[in-house]
């Protein structure tokens, strides 16, 4: 694997991860498999996950880019 294949896959595995969070949050939003504060705790925890991930992956790209 050389370094373009290794950036590619981080950056796949950070799309993945945002998704699925993001899934997990809207899924609940419109189809609640919990009941109230639970939901809503669920919701939160999983848009804390998306907003962290961001984060890292932006921190992440800028490394790779070499932008400061």
């Amino acid at each position: 694997m050389n370094r373009d294949e290794a950036v590619k896959q981080v950056e796949e595995g950070f799309t993945y991860l945002i998704l699925n969070h993001s899934h997990c949050a809207a899924g609940e939003q419109y189809a609640p498999n919990h009941t109230g504060d639970e939901s809503d705790e669920y919701i939160k925890e999983h848009k804390e996950w998306v907003s962290r991930l961001r984060v890292i992956r932006n921190a992440f790209e800028n490394l790779v880019t070499g932008l400061l």
